[in-house]
């Protein structure tokens, strides 16, 4: 069976509905890379659920042991 997170992103943007697409972003913690989705349409970044604070260097999004 295959992991759901390793789908292609098929998200419409909420704020035109495009179809969004993920592309990679370097965060502040070393060695995390952080998977965005953005709209080429009206140019909306989306965040899921944790990703700010790994980007921003917060450990609000990473999981202990």
């Amino acid at each position: 069976m295959s992991d759901p997170n390793d789908l292609p992103t098929t998200m419409a943007c909420p704020q035109c509905s495009t179809k969004m697409e993920s592309f990679w972003v370097q965060s502040r913690n070393p060695g995390i890379d952080v998977e965005l989705d953005r709209c080429h349409s009206c140019g909306g970044v989306w965040f899921d659920s944790g990703e700010l604070e790994v980007a921003s260097g917060g450990a609000g999004g990473l999981e202990g042991p």
